[in-house]
């Protein structure tokens, strides 16, 4: 089970509901959030004691655009049906707006590199990259696995930026991405977390 929702800096206290399009912007000033329930004390398939040996976060890049994608982990509680850029969910504001993650980021993907790796810009691969859809892949292992550790699986916020600097210049808003949302009626392009795992007991 998957939920994701995009939110918006110009938009803080609108919640941004029935959406199969989650919109990521340059500098920060849309995210996008994703959270699996994985376990099943959270109400996700797996036996609570499963050991998670790898986990990959898939998001499906829609359209034109290749911004450098930063994925954090978000530390607070959320509600796909109420959050917004101020808050978590109605009555409980985030500490910082935008989402409270933890200081370090735990993946990227570089799509500028990609993009330029896939040889001629009229090439099939590099339109591929650029007009979508395309897979964006994210090594989540780690920060998963720490999540359900602690029983505080909040899922991610994904960013966007114009390279792997990450610089955000005041008052400057640069373009957005869209994504695929788990509302999208192409299943095959709604967010996939892709788990290896090792269960002690299936009942």
């Amino acid at each position: 089970a998957a939920c994701d929702r995009g939110t918006s800096e110009a938009h803080r206290t609108t919640h941004k509901d029935g959406r199969s399009v989650v919109y990521v912007g340059e500098s920060g000033n849309w995210i996008g959030l994703a959270r699996f329930a994985v376990l099943r004390r959270e109400g996700g398939p797996l036996p609570d004691d499963a050991e998670i040996l790898s986990a990959k976060l898939c998001l499906y890049k829609l359209k034109g655009y290749v911004p450098y994608l930063v994925l954090h982990r978000v530390t607070s509680p959320w509600k796909e049906s109420e959050v917004t850029w101020n808050a978590g969910s109605a009555g409980h504001n985030w500490t910082s707006p935008g989402a409270d993650v933890a200081a370090e980021r735990c993946a990227v993907n570089d799509l500028p590199t990609a993009y330029e790796n896939a040889g001629n810009r009229m090439s099939e691969a590099a339109q591929k990259v650029w007009y979508g859809p395309y897979g964006c892949e994210f090594e989540v292992t780690k920060s998963l696995a720490a999540m359900l550790k602690e029983g505080k699986n909040h899922g991610w916020r994904l960013t966007a930026f114009k390279d792997s600097t990450c610089t955000i210049v005041p008052g400057i808003k640069g373009p957005r991405v869209e994504f695929a949302g788990r509302s999208r009626d192409e299943t095959e392009l709604r967010p996939q977390l892709i788990l290896k795992v090792r269960c002690r007991r299936l009942r």
